[in-house]
């Protein structure tokens, strides 16, 4: 018998000088480093050091998925950037809450707050 993994999709949108990240699907274990290693090319390529993570089709987080978030957030930083996230599902939202992301980095409800919460300096 076939096992079936769902796979997360992964999406960027420039949104000038800032980078529209999409995940879609599960955030865990198996999926943490393909988002890692997406968005490390990125930041390496020097495409953008600006992050927003649209996670409104992320169905769950595991504390290994939601740990990358702080890897990143670190991996920015460290570059000059920024990262906020937007449109978290209620599941989603919960762990981001227990952990206190928001003391970190911004959680917003609409992406054009966003948005505007990592707005690089003109």
């Amino acid at each position: 018998m076939a096992s079936y993994l769902p796979l997360m999709e992964i999406t960027f949108e420039k949104a000038e000088t800032i980078l529209v990240v999409t995940l879609k699907g599960r955030l865990d274990a198996t999926h943490q480093n393909v988002m890692r290693d997406a968005v490390d090319l990125k930041i390496k390529s020097g495409e953008a050091k600006y992050f927003v993570f649209d996670l409104s089709e992320l169905d769950y987080v595991s504390s290994s998925g939601f740990r990358e978030f702080f890897y990143l957030g670190h991996e920015l930083a460290r570059a000059g950037g920024k990262l906020a996230v937007y449109s978290l599902q209620p599941v989603v939202k919960r762990i981001f809450e227990i952990a206190q992301f928001h003391s970190a980095y911004p959680v917003c409800v609409m992406r054009e707050e966003a948005l505007a919460a990592i707005l690089p300096p003109a």
